[in-house]
C-alpha cells in the first residue's frame, strides 16, 4: 500500500515522519480548499476567458479565423464593468460615458477600425443610450458582450480546443510544478490515464466514487425526480455497513450522508460534497505524486505532443515537395544502402544520435547557430531547467515509437546516456 511521510514539527523538536494511509486520509477532515476550482483542461469559454494565459491562446488563434475583435470587444466591455484585463493595456478612463463612447466607437461605428458585426437593433438601442445626457450604466454594453460571447462559442470555440494553441496551453499546464488532480480528473483523455494508474494501485473505486459525486451535483436540478434513487444508488454502493464498495469513510460522515439524502425535501445538491472532497484530497496526497513520475503520464504527454502534428511537421510537406533532386548510386530496393555509403574524400559534417538530434562536426559561429525543431520543441515544452529530464524522457519514447514501426517491434531505440551533472547543476 502507498504511504508518505508528513512532516510535524511540535514545540520547535526535530522532524518526526508521520505514516499515514489511504484509510487515515478517508477518515479526517478535508482541507477549506479541497474540491474546489475548475480544471485548467476542461475547458468552456467561460473557463478560457477567465485565465489570462488561456484567453491570451484564445486571442492568437482568433486573429487567424479575422475574429480577433470579438473578443477584445468583450475584454473591453468587461474592464468597463471593473474586471482585471487579460493582457497590459492602456487604462480606461474614469468618466463611464468617455469610456462608452471609445469602446462604441472603436468596435461598431460604421468607420470602426477593429468593426464587429453585430445584428442592427442591439447597435442602436446601446448607441441610444450612450447619446442620453446623463451617464450610462457601467454594464451597458451587457447584451452586446452576450451576442458576442455567443457567437465565439459556436463559431470558434470547438475548433479552439482542437487547435495547437490549446495543446500548447494543455502542455504548459501539465508540465508546470502546479499540476492539480481536478485539472487532470475533469479532462477526458487526461482521466484516461490516471485512472488507468489508480487501477493499478488498486483504488480506481476513489476515481468512480468522485466522477459520481460531481455528476450527482449536477445533474441534480435537471432531473430532481431520479435524484433520490441514485442518492441511494451511491449511498447503498460506498457508505452502507452492507456496501458492495466500501471506501473506508467514517461513521460519522456516513451518518451525514445518511441526513442529506433522507431529507423532508429528497436529497440536497451538496449531499457527498463532504465526500467528494475528502477522497479528492486522498487521492491527491497519496497518488498524484506518483503518477506524475509514471512512465503512464510520460505516455500521456507523449501522446499530447504528437496529438499537435504542426508543432514538429509544420513544414514537411512544404520541403518535400521543393526538396532539389539528385542522383546517387543508391539500391532502390535496399533502403538501407544510403546508410552503409561510403565517406567521400574523407568529410563528414556530423551524426544523427539516439535522439533524432543532429550532432556537428564543424562549430559554426555563434551569431549563426540556429536550434533544431526538436530542440525548439523541448525548449518550450519545459522552461525550469529541473523538468529537461523529463522532457527528454518524452522525446525517446517517441522516438522509440517510431523506430518501433519502422524497424520492426523487435528493435529499440539506444538508451539515453547518461547526463554529467554540470556546476549549473550542482
Amino acid at each position: 500500500m502507498l504511504t508518505f511521510f508528513r512532516k510535524h514539527v511540535p514545540n520547535g523538536q526535530p522532524q518526526v515522519p508521520v505514516k499515514q494511509t489511504v484509510e487515515d486520509l478517508l477518515k479526517q477532515e478535508p482541507p477549506p480548499e479541497a474540491n474546489s476550482g475548475h480544471s485548467k483542461l476542461c475547458r468552456t469559454l467561460a473557463d478560457v476567458v477567465a485565465d489570462a494565459g488561456a484567453v491570451s491562446l484564445l486571442l492568437q488563434f482568433l486573429r487567424t479565423k479575422g475574429s480577433a475583435p470579438f473578443l477584445l470587444f468583450w475584454t473591453e466591455a468587461a474592464r468597463m464593468e471593473g474586471r482585471p484585463p487579460p493582457w497590459p493595456s492602456p487604462a480606461l478612463t474614469d468618466d463611464v460615458s468617455e469610456a462608452a463612447v471609445a469602446i462604441f466607437e472603436r468596435f461598431f461605428a460604421p468607420d470602426a477600425t477593429e468593426r464587429v458585426a453585430a445584428p442592427r437593433g442591439l447597435v442602436e438601442a446601446v448607441e441610444a443610450v450612450i447619446r442620453r445626457k446623463e451617464a450610462p450604466p457601467k454594464d451597458i454594453f451587457h447584451p452586446l458582450q452576450e451576442y458576442v460571447f455567443q457567437v465565439i462559442n459556436k463559431d470558434h470555440f470547438d475548433e479552439f480546443l482542437k487547435s495547437d494553441f490549446f495543446h500548447q496551453h494543455k502542455v504548459e499546464v501539465l508540465t508546470s510544478s502546479q499540476v492539480r488532480l481536478v485539472d487532470l480528473l475533469l479532462n477526458e483523455s487526461a482521466l484516461f490515464y490516471f485512472t488507468e494508474f489508480m487501477e493499478q494501485e488498486g483504488h480506481q473505486a476513489l476515481v468512480e466514487f468522485w466522477l459520481a459525486a460531481t455528476n450527482f451535483r449536477k445533474h441534480l436540478s435537471d432531473e430532481p425526480a431520479e435524484a433520490q434513487a441514485d442518492a441511494i444508488v451511491l449511498y447503498d454502493k460506498y457508505f452502507s455497513l452492507q456496501a458492495t464498495t466500501p471506501l473506508g469513510f467514517g461513521d460519522s460522515l456516513r451518518l451525514q450522508v445518511e441526513e442529506n439524502i433522507c431529507g423532508e425535501f429528497g436529497p440536497s445538491a451538496d449531499s457527498f460534497e463532504k465526500a467528494a472532497a475528502i477522497a479528492l484530497h486522498a487521492m491527491e496526497r497519496m497518488f498524484l505524486p506518483d503518477f506524475l513520475q509514471s512512465q503512464l503520464y510520460l505516455r500521456y504527454l507523449a501522446d499530447l505532443l504528437q496529438a499537435s502534428n504542426s508543432t514538429l511537421n509544420s513544414t514537411s510537406n512544404s520541403t518535400e515537395n521543393n526538396a532539389p533532386t539528385c542522383t546517387n548510386s543508391i539500391d532502390d530496393s535496399d533502403p538501407d544502402s544510403i546508410w552503409k555509403r561510403s565517406r567521400q574524400n574523407g568529410l563528414s559534417l556530423g551524426r544523427i544520435d539516439e535522439l533524432g538530434r543532429f550532432e556537428a562536426d564543424f562549430e559554426p559561429e555563434p551569431e549563426a547557430r540556429r536550434e533544431s525543431r526538436l530542440s525548439r520543441v523541448m525548449r518550450r515544452l519545459v522552461r525550469p531547467h529541473d523538468k529537461e529530464e523529463l522532457a527528454w524522457r518524452v522525446a525517446e519514447m517517441i522516438v522509440r515509437d517510431v523506430t518501433s514501426v519502422t524497424l520492426g517491434p523487435s528493435s529499440q531505440a539506444p538508451s539515453r546516456p547518461r547526463r554529467c551533472p554540470s556546476t549549473a547543476d550542482s
